[in-house]
């Protein structure tokens, strides 16, 4: 036993949990208070203790009639006499808890007292363990009351706050004796003053409401409300009752039975005689199903009669596919007081069990199962030999009348020499046989080609990952889907010498359908460690296998590459450098020019000898002159540089152009071309647009040249 708790209900607003606690040892100086008014004793815990069983917090009965009490007081009350003494070696305390309803301020009370008290060894004296009281308007005492979390459900209400205080274990102060008699100097001896307490006596509890309180010439007083009485035995009676949830040897569900001395026919017995002793109970069992710390629903299961029989429980886990816990709560309620003892139990399941209650259950393929035949060698017939017959069949002899026949010594030497034949059975294919290869969404390069035989490469991300993967023989032109259905057990397994890490197939992937070689697996974030650490000692090789007949075989092969691996963190930030402006464009076709050069004479110009011609050439020549220069003047198109990729219908959208136009002015042929970081283009001049990313070429002119035309000077020379 370790801890057992025990319910009383003391009002419809207070519930009273008491707590056997063998391992609350403590060791502490107490005091003695004596009344020699009355001629009682009270047992008191010093001030300095973290029990809430202190004078501070205990009050004495000043009129027994009137039910007013005092607190303690020797100054004020002279027949009051506390008594001190040193700490004892340790010694059980229990725990009693006061529970109360989350939204109650105890009404038209003022607070509670409770009294706790048991026997002498005669039952003729009272001698008090505690007298404890709560008063909710002493700013002092509200450090007592604390919040209950989660709430307490106890017959369909939250009991949301609670008050506590610990007392010594009443059987412990009296087991006290040396000699049938109260051990000198121990609990028993000074607060019974030697007569010793009653071992067969239980705890008495004495529970009433504060209706007022007086202070009259600085004494403080309380008026109380007429006791409630309940008692509690010194022991629990129920310390060999218990709780069992186990893996049903009978199928994949789970069995949940109380026991008393360890069996359930010992929990049906106690039930039973329970009934002769005038008690009745019932069973109520309350199971909750926790996936990765998130609580699920309760199922409540009440047991009235068969006590014997077990609750077959089958849960159904939804979220989780690592970890998964079963909590029991059973509770053995008393008919006629509604009080209660608990039992609880858990049962954790790991990722082998909890994929046998998932939502979706994977069916067994049994069409493609191994189904062995069984030969037995036997001896050679000679078959010449007939007319005899032996255990092994209708067999020939030895016959003297045919010359042909082999005798009888032949005929037993051939016996002895057995025939061996060869059986073929079925056995797993080595996949190269096959020319395996897979796919993957997965994959680093491509996801939707086929990769042969280990030359896949995955990424793994150091957080959960889904590895999808499709199997096919033949070749990547026509592949030929690999039926997996024949392997019973199918697995992710990354290794080396040292550490072995495998997955199994994730059941809860709608993609798997093992008719046409679809798998899925779930490598989880808390193996990415040990992944990780086979990485760093240079294998990065993973395997599907496949078990077939006790036989495991390699069906696929490939790479992994953890995402964070110090080579990959370098190339992500390569990749993240700053790039150049200017980005040539690997597609523009690339041409060479050749460049000649020839001297030419200078040669000074003639005149035409008729003057009028002369006047018309010179006349001529400055109109075209003039016509060139406003045309250089007023340009038809402008340059432009971009300074992003832009596609050629994106741009000519952008400046405010036909796609035709923009085509025939650019001299492109494509409109899917697209326009790299740098590369000039030209635009309408009479287009009006703003784009952050389009700047406009300017520079100077060139003087002689005006639209490519050469255009001589006016003049003479």
């Amino acid at each position: 036993m370790s801890k057992i708790s025990k319910f009383v209900k003391l009002d419809k607003n207070v519930l009273l949990e008491y707590i056997y606690d063998d391992g609350n040892l403590i060791s502490e100086a107490y005091d003695v208070l004596v009344n020699s008014k009355d001629r009682k004793r009270s047992y008191l815990s010093t001030s300095t203790s973290a029990t809430n069983n202190t004078a501070g917090n205990q009050l004495f009965i000043l009129d027994n009639n009137t039910r007013r009490l005092g607190k303690i007081n020797s100054t004020a009350y002279s027949f009051l006499e506390i008594k001190n003494f040193a700490a004892p070696a340790p010694i059980r305390h229990d725990t009693l808890r006061f529970h109360l309803p989350i939204n109650w301020t105890f009404g038209e009370y003022l607070g509670f007292y409770i009294k706790v008290y048991g026997f002498d060894s005669q039952s003729l004296n009272k001698y008090e363990i505690s007298n404890y009281y709560f008063d909710m308007t002493d700013v002092g005492q509200s450090y007592m009351l604390n919040f209950t979390s989660p709430p307490l459900l106890f017959q369909e209400k939250l009991w949301g706050k609670n008050i506590q205080i610990e007392i010594p274990a009443l059987s412990e102060i009296s087991s006290q004796l040396t000699g049938g008699l109260p051990t000198n100097n121990s609990l028993n001896a000074n607060i019974t003053n030697g007569a010793g307490f009653n071992m067969s006596s239980p705890i008495f509890i004495e529970f009433s409401f504060i209706t007022s309180i007086q202070t009259i010439n600085g004494v403080t007083t309380y008026l109380s409300s007429n006791p409630l009485i309940t008692s509690i035995p010194q022991t629990p009676e129920f310390e060999r009752l218990g709780l069992m949830i186990e893996d049903s040897p009978n199928g994949d569900f789970f069995e949940i039975y109380g026991t008393y001395n360890g069996t359930i026919a010992g929990f049906n017995k106690f039930i039973n005689d329970s009934v002769s002793k005038g008690n009745r109970y019932y069973v109520q069992y309350n199971i909750t199903m926790y996936e990765q710390n998130i609580r699920g629903k309760t199922t409540t299961y009440t047991v009235t009669d068969g006590f014997n029989e077990t609750i077959e429980y089958r849960p159904i886990i939804k979220f989780s596919t690592t970890t998964a816990i079963i909590d029991v709560e059973m509770r053995l309620i008393d008919q006629v007081d509604e009080s209660y003892i608990i039992r609880r139990a858990t049962y954790g399941m790991l990722q082998d069990e909890v994929s046998k209650y998932s939502t979706n259950l994977m069916k067994i393929n049994l069409s493609r199962s191994a189904k062995p035949k069984i030969y037995n060698i036997k001896s050679a017939v000679n078959p010449s030999l007939v007319g005899i017959s032996n255990s092994m069949g209708s067999i020939s002899v030895y016959n003297a009348g045919k010359s042909s026949a082999t005798p009888r010594s032949s005929f037993q030497n051939s016996m002895s020499k057995p025939v061996t034949e060869v059986i073929r059975v079925p056995y797993p294919v080595l996949v190269d046989r096959f020319n395996i290869m897979a796919k993957s969404e997965n994959s680093m390069l491509d996801n939707k080609n086929f990769y042969g035989f280990g030359k896949i490469i995955v990424n793994l991300y150091p957080f959960d990952n889904v590895l999808k993967f499709i199997i096919a023989t033949g070749t990547p032109e026509a592949p030929q889907y690999f039926n997996l259905t024949s392997f019973s057990e199918i697995k992710f397994v990354i290794r080396n010498d040292d550490i072995n890490i495998d997955f199994p197939l994730y059941a809860q992937a709608p993609e798997n359908d093992l008719s046409v070689g679809n798998i899925s697996f779930k490598v989880s974030q808390s193996k990415y460690a040990e992944i990780k650490k086979i990485y760093n000692r240079g294998v990065n090789v993973f395997y599907i296998t496949g078990l077939s007949q006790d036989t495991t075989s390699v069906i696929y092969t490939g790479l992994f590459k953890p995402y964070d691996n110090a080579q990959s963190v370098a190339d992500l930030n390569d990749q993240a450098k700053p790039k150049p402006d200017i980005i040539l464009d690997p597609t523009a076709i690339k041409e060479t020019a050749l460049v000649f050069r020839k001297p030419i004479k200078e040669m000074s110009p003639k005149l035409k000898p008729s003057k009028l011609k002369d006047l018309a050439s010179s006349k001529l020549t400055g109109s075209v002159a003039n016509i060139d220069s406003s045309k250089a003047a007023n340009p038809s198109t402008k340059t432009y540089q971009a300074k992003k990729p832009f596609f050629v219908k994106e741009l000519a959208n952008i400046v405010g152009m036909k796609l035709d136009e923009f085509l025939k002015i650019n001299g492109f042929k494509d409109s899917g071309l697209k326009i790299k970081i740098g590369q000039d283009f030209k635009v309408d001049a009479k287009s009006n647009f703003n784009n952050p990313f389009i700047s406009e070429v300017k520079g100077p002119a060139n003087p002689g040249k005006a639209n490519n035309l050469n255009i001589k000077p006016t003049g003479k020379k």
